[in-house]
């Protein structure tokens, strides 16, 4: 094993990056990455797209837990901190329902295997906050509550879910993947070197769900948004397929009173602690 220091210098990135090939394959890393930014920064980008890696060595982080958790907000914020791809899992739900919707189908079990079909049929592209379905736009579209409360629907139908897996582990890619969702830790990623559930018990969600409504301009009634999460809550516990819980090895992570920061800061302890060096 190594651990390499680059030194703000942007040639000893690039150029000890290629110790990773080594014959006996043993891990490397390259502190402060960021650096080959003076001068080629998609350099690393580049190097794993040419770079093959079996998918369980792909380092993945799940961060799981119930709507309006901040999951969301807390695995984009990893991502973008480690330098990994980031998969919002629920958006995939969401685009799912919303698309069945726009064909005119049910949200149901008797129309579940043409939802599965249409899935599979979809062109989705993420670009920051953009979502693409098809050519188009559909990322304010696919973030109202009634999308949300769409997407919780699709989601215990047992055909979407296969439909959806492989999609998921598409994301899975160098140079590693910060996941978050419902089951990411218990179905889709069950072998991920680290799994979190997040803990905020419903008042303090629907508060934070309240406050991001107002922020975007939205008004909405607090005791309707509770009310709507305990729903979605025992609907996804409580669901045949793939239910609500934390993995039997995931750390429990309590946001509730936690600032972003302090709730990134945790997790990437945790992060370090699983490192071989």
């Amino acid at each position: 094993r190594a651990s390499i220091h680059t030194y703000d210098d942007h040639r000893v990135a690039m150029c000890f990056s290629l110790a990773a090939f080594n014959a006996k394959q043993l891990p490397v890393r390259i502190e402060d990455p960021k650096c080959v930014a003076k001068t080629f920064p998609d350099y690393f980008e580049t190097l794993f797209s040419v770079a093959h890696a079996d998918a369980a060595h792909i380092p993945v982080i799940c961060i799981d837990g119930p709507t309006a958790s901040g999951k969301g907000t807390l695995a984009s914020a990893l991502a973008t901190r480690l330098g990994y791809h980031f998969l919002d899992s629920g958006a995939l739900y969401r685009i799912s329902a919303y698309a069945a919707v726009q064909a005119g189908l049910a949200l149901d079990l008797a129309h579940e295997a043409r939802i599965a079909q249409l899935i599979a049929s979809l062109a989705i592209r993420f670009e920051g906050e953009s979502v693409w379905l098809n050519g188009v736009d559909v990322g304010q579209a696919i973030r109202t509550e009634e999308a949300g409360a769409n997407a919780s629907k699709v989601a215990a139908l047992p055909a979407v879910r296969a439909a959806l897996l492989g999609v998921q582990h598409g994301f899975a890619r160098l140079p590693g993947l910060v996941a978050d969702g419902r089951d990411m830790g218990t179905v889709i990623f069950p072998k991920a070197r680290l799994k979190v559930f997040l803990t905020a018990d419903a008042e303090r969600r629907a508060q934070r769900r309240l406050q991001q409504l107002a922020a975007r301009g939205t008004k909405a009634i607090l005791a309707d948004l509770l009310a709507d999460l305990r729903t979605r809550d025992e609907r996804d516990s409580s669901r045949a397929t793939a239910p609500l819980k934390p993995a039997e090895d995931a750390q429990l992570l309590d946001n509730g009173a936690l600032t972003v920061e302090q709730s990134i800061d945790t997790v990437l302890g945790w992060w370090q602690g699983k490192q071989a060096f």
